[in-house]
């Protein structure tokens, strides 16, 4: 999910109390059904138009990115940075397409498998 923090509807509530509020709607509404149905666990996703990330996303985020650097040997702090950037540029990507619509041809891809990219930019 993704919030608004300046919006006239949150301006009586801090950010921290948004991402909590945001978080606890999120997993009343899908929790028992990854629990039952899937039997997994279920993460929250909450991030704001101003690049933020809720207290669970941070945390699942941080893991991912321990996760690669330790099976990849490469610095987490790389690591991390890349990821919050994927992230924020892909947030501030699909805001701009929902003001202005597409403009990529059909057919066009982007981007290269998480195996291609080295996350310490040091060319080998």
């Amino acid at each position: 999910r993704i919030f608004h923090p300046c919006a006239p509807s949150y301006m009586s509530k801090s950010v921290n109390q948004l991402y909590s509020d945001n978080e606890r709607s999120k997993k009343r509404t899908y929790n028992a059904r990854v629990i039952n149905v899937e039997k997994a666990t279920f993460i929250p996703l909450i991030l704001s138009t101003h690049g933020g990330m809720g207290p669970e996303c941070k945390t699942l985020v941080k893991r991912v990115a321990s996760k690669i650097a330790d099976k990849r040997g490469e610095n987490y702090s790389s690591i991390i940075n890349h990821i919050t950037t994927r992230i924020r540029f892909s947030l501030l990507r699909s805001v701009l397409l929902m003001l202005r619509g597409s403009r990529r041809k059909k057919g066009c891809s982007e981007g290269k498998a998480l195996e291609a990219i080295c996350f310490n930019m040091i060319p080998e």
